[in-house]
């Protein structure tokens, strides 16, 4: 087992991306901590992915169960943690429109604190784990602090709140490395892309809504990845050799996967991110318009190279 004996922690765990992180954690023999507010589905999720998973409740809203559930690492492991993956996130129903009837796409028409509803239970709370991880770490000269972000922090998707959160996410692991500089303590953020978590199943994939920023999205969707397969290229970090050249730095998890070749659940590959026909659906999408019926003569397989990939990355994201 490649990580028997390390210790990590994945946040916001019960389900979706963070349960297919602590699966891949655990498979390969970590010892992993899941966090989530209901004792009844963190012990199903422990049961469910086997191996040595520790089911704690937190309320990550809260910042003395937060210290509480480090006092507990620290104390079952003499100090010992390899590894924080910070997920937890509690604006996802909002965010695909579930608890308004409203749309949440136009910041002066939405109450002003939704800003703490997607940004308290991720990005502050977040930081905070991250804090006492670091006071873990720090002490014994090794650690991976990971952020769970998106290419929101880039460009526009979603709210202006969910925009300004994940930029923030990808600057704070950046942030954090140049204060960790030297301590052997690493941090950086990663991007999965479209997720066929269990609540992107149940209101995108299998809604039968005709709206069309619904109908948009199951074209984003479809050709998802699985959680079990992000998992697995988290997991690859605690391992990666190269860790040096990523810290600091927004990593796709599809490049961990070509890097490491790890294939999905079923055995198969999953088309880079810079396949050049899902880079241009993506930019329509984004736009909310149809793509062209041309898109489909285009091979997924023609990628943009690397590095026009990230002069255009570069470009979108460009403030100057």
């Amino acid at each position: 087992m490649a990580l028997a004996g390390r210790i990590t922690l994945v946040t916001g765990a019960s389900r979706g991306i963070g349960r297919g992180c602590a699966k891949a954690l655990a498979d390969q023999g970590a010892t992993v901590y899941i966090t989530g507010r209901k004792l009844e589905t963190l012990s199903q999720t422990a049961k469910e992915i086997g191996g040595d998973v520790v089911p704690v409740v937190c309320d990550h809203s809260d910042d003395d169960q937060v210290e509480k559930l480090f006092k507990q690492i620290d104390s079952d492991n003499a100090g010992r943690l390899d590894m924080i993956v910070n997920n937890c996130y509690a604006a996802v129903t909002t965010l695909l429109g579930k608890d308004s009837a409203q749309a949440v796409d136009k910041f002066w028409e939405q109450p002003p604190q939704i800003w703490d509803t997607v940004n308290n239970v991720g990005l502050r709370a977040n930081y905070i784990a991250s804090v006492y991880a670091a006071r873990l770490m720090v002490p014994r000269g090794a650690g991976l602090i990971v952020n769970m972000s998106s290419p929101g922090g880039l460009t526009y998707l979603f709210n202006t709140a969910y925009g300004v959160g994940k930029a923030a996410q990808d600057r704070m692991a950046q942030d954090f490395n140049v204060e960790l500089r030297g301590t052997g303590v690493k941090a950086l953020s990663i991007w999965p892309g479209a997720v066929k978590t269990e609540l992107i199943v149940e209101n995108i994939l299998e809604s039968d809504s005709d709206q069309h920023h619904i109908q948009a999205a199951k074209k984003g969707f479809e050709k998802g990845q699985t959680p079990e397969w992000v998992g697995k290229t988290v997991a690859a970090l605690l391992t990666d050799p190269n860790i040096d050249s990523k810290a600091g730095r927004v990593i796709w998890c599809h490049d961990i996967a070509d890097e490491f070749d790890i294939k999905e659940v079923d055995g198969s590959h999953v088309t880079s991110i810079r396949s050049l026909r899902n880079s241009i659906a993506a930019s329509y999408m984004a736009r909310k318009v149809d793509a062209p019926a041309f898109l489909s003569l285009i091979p997924e397989t023609l990628l943009i190279p690397s590095w026009l990939f990230k002069i255009g990355l570069w470009m979108r994201g460009n403030k100057f």
